[in-house]
């Protein structure tokens, strides 16, 4: 919605260039193909700098890690599903029968 606007036209289509937000790739690491071909610049500064990390994992498109078979996840799918084990473990969210985060 565009500032002034959004009680008398609704939703509005962001125009590309101009209503985007841009985050810093800390913020918004892709990690699926060919995505995370396009961050390797960035992960190699990464690796050199030992103050800064990522923030948040991004999977654009498919496969969403809750999809990905065991036997073919990568490590950000394995750190996925770890951060997931250790939320449900930390509770509030745990419940007695299983993990109330459902994935889908």
């Amino acid at each position: 919605l565009r500032a002034g606007r959004a009680a008398d036209v609704g939703l509005v289509a962001p125009r590309p260039g101009e209503d985007h937000c841009t985050l810093d790739e800390s913020y918004n690491l892709q990690v699926t193909r060919p995505h995370l071909g396009w961050h390797l610049p960035f992960l190699q500064r990464l690796a050199g700098d030992k103050g800064s990390s990522v923030h948040v994992a991004h999977w654009p498109g498919r496969p969403k890690p809750w999809k990905v078979a065991p036997g073919q996840r990568t490590v950000f799918e394995r750190h996925w599903w770890s951060t997931h084990a250790d939320l449900c473990i930390a509770g509030p969210l745990q419940t007695s029968a299983a993990c109330a985060l459902r994935c889908s």
